[in-house]
């Protein structure tokens, strides 16, 4: 599955979405993710979920799933 998900990381605009993705894709959990980057765990929570959405969304993840 990385060999999906790193590839259309980095075609992801760079926005907060794409790091909580990138940093997430390392193997970082929440609380982690919101102390490297400032913010509550629960905005590391909505941004995830928006990546993840952006990620499904991907014309080349969507091929391979």
């Amino acid at each position: 599955m990385k060999e999906i998900v790193r590839p259309a990381i980095t075609r992801m605009k760079p926005t907060q979405r794409k790091t909580v993705a990138q940093m997430q894709s390392r193997g970082m959990d929440d609380a982690a993710i919101a102390e490297r980057m400032q913010r509550v765990v629960a905005v590391i929570q909505t941004l995830k979920s928006k990546a993840a959405q952006e990620l499904r969304a991907d014309a080349q993840v969507r091929l391979l799933l």
